[in-house]
């Protein structure tokens, strides 16, 4: 039970190396040159996912090497943290997901992006099933 909060706190720890939140996006796209800003908002959202998916791949592999979790436990966390996406979503789609969930939210704006990210995108899919 001891080893689920270390890599709770190794995960949080990836995610929050992002420091944008949704007021930011927001705020930017009111206020600025749509192309370029539009542009690196989609970056930005779809760099979050990528980070997110490299952050649980580095903190499970560290948890299996130092013998933490066994291989069986890592292939069960995999799976809870997974984000699966469309094959036919764009990162212009997964964008429009994001920016959708934050206007739509407000409550959730102070978040940071890769938060957000994942809750506008686990949110966006559960409804759909």
């Amino acid at each position: 039970m001891k080893k689920y909060p270390i890599f709770l706190f190794i995960l949080i720890t990836f995610l929050q190396s992002q420091s944008n939140t949704g007021n930011d996006l927001l705020s930017d796209l009111e206020n600025s040159n749509k192309n370029a800003i539009y542009t690196y908002w989609i970056g930005t959202v779809n760099g979050n996912i990528q980070g997110y998916e490299y952050g649980i791949w580095l903190a499970l592999d560290y948890m299996i090497d130092n013998r933490i979790i066994s291989e069986k436990e890592k292939n069960k966390l995999t799976k809870e943290f997974e984000l699966v996406l469309p094959k036919d979503l764009n990162e212009e789609d997964v964008f429009k997901i994001v920016w959708k969930f934050i206007s739509k939210n407000p409550d959730y704006r102070h978040m940071q992006l890769s938060e957000l990210t994942n809750i506008a995108i686990k949110d966006k899919f559960k409804m759909e099933k």
